[in-house]
C-alpha cells in the first residue's frame, strides 16, 4: 500500500489530461480572470457546466447564485494567459495582458479571451462545497462553436501540451 499524501494524489491525478480555461467574473467591483482546468459539461437539458475552484480563491469566495461569468477554453498558444491567471482572480487588463487579449463576443456579457477555442457565458446556478474546493455549477446562456483548426491547451503531468486532431 502506498503512503497516501496530497502530493502523491496530485501526481496520480495528473495522469488525466485536462483542458485549460479562464473564468471571468466581476470580483470586488472589477472584471477578473482565473485559470481553471477542472471544467466539465454537466447537462444538455438544461445547459450546465461545472468548474472546480480552490475555496480560498477570490473568485470562489465572491461567487454567489446568479453571478454572471464567462469561461474561455484556451488554445495551445495561450499558455501565457493561463499562467497569468493561475494563482487567483486577477483584474482583466492587469499587468502583462491588455485589451488585445480580450473581446466581448456576440452573446457574451463578460470579456472572454480573444481567439479562445470556444467560450461559455452564463450565471452561477449552484455552489457546492467539496473539501478544499467549491464546485461552481453554471447555467449557460450563450456559447461559441470551436474553430476546427485550433489546437487546445492541455495540462498533463504538471505541464502544458497541445493536442493535434487526427481524423480517421
Amino acid at each position: 500500500m502506498l503512503n497516501v499524501t496530497g502530493e502523491r494524489f496530485r501526481t496520480a491525478a495528473g495522469e488525466f489530461p485536462t483542458g485549460v480555461t479562464v473564468v471571468t467574473a466581476v470580483v470586488e467591483g472589477a472584471v477578473s480572470g482565473m485559470t481553471a482546468n477542472s471544467f466539465v459539461t454537466v447537462s444538455i437539458d438544461p445547459l450546465l457546466v461545472l468548474v472546480s475552484l480552490a475555496s480560498r480563491s477570490r473568485l470562489a469566495r465572491a461567487a454567489h447564485p446568479g453571478m454572471r461569468l464567462a469561461i474561455s477554453v484556451l488554445t495551445d498558444d495561450q499558455q501565457e494567459i493561463s499562467r497569468f491567471f493561475a494563482d487567483s482572480a486577477r483584474p482583466v487588463g492587469d499587468g502583462a495582458l491588455g485589451p488585445r487579449d480580450w473581446t466581448v463576443r456576440r452573446g457574451a456579457r463578460l470579456p472572454v479571451v480573444a481567439d479562445a477555442a470556444s467560450y461559455f457565458d452564463g450565471h452561477v446556478d449552484a455552489l457546492v462545497p467539496a473539501g478544499d474546493h467549491t464546485l461552481l455549477i453554471a447555467a449557460v446562456s450563450a456559447f461559441s462553436m470551436p474553430d476546427p483548426h485550433v489546437t487546445p491547451l492541455v495540462f498533463w503531468r504538471g505541464g502544458y501540451h497541445g493536442v493535434s486532431a487526427s481524423r480517421r
